[in-house]
């Protein structure tokens, strides 16, 4: 019996799986990233930023208010002046 002809099929059936795992990862990172940006869409469409965006055209000064904050957990009152 000839054993020099064993060693083909299992390379290639290394090279199949191995191939076929890497093509699974790269299917997989492929599919997280749409589904993520997809996700990103529709968090930006459903959950607004609250405030106003400023644009610079005009000086904004911001005054934080924390008089009446006892801790950090509570957020501080925000004035916008003009």
């Amino acid at each position: 019996m000839d054993n020099s002809s064993s060693p083909a099929p299992v390379k290639r059936w290394l090279r199949l799986i191995i191939v076929s795992l890497l093509l699974l990862v790269l299917f997989l990172i492929a599919s997280g990233s749409i589904y993520e940006n997809i996700s990103e869409v529709r968090d930006r469409r459903l959950n607004p930023m609250p405030g106003v965006l400023v644009d610079g055209r005009e000086p904004a000064t911001v005054v934080i208010d924390l008089s009446h904050t006892d801790s950090l957990s509570k957020p501080a009152n925000l004035f916008r002046l003009r």
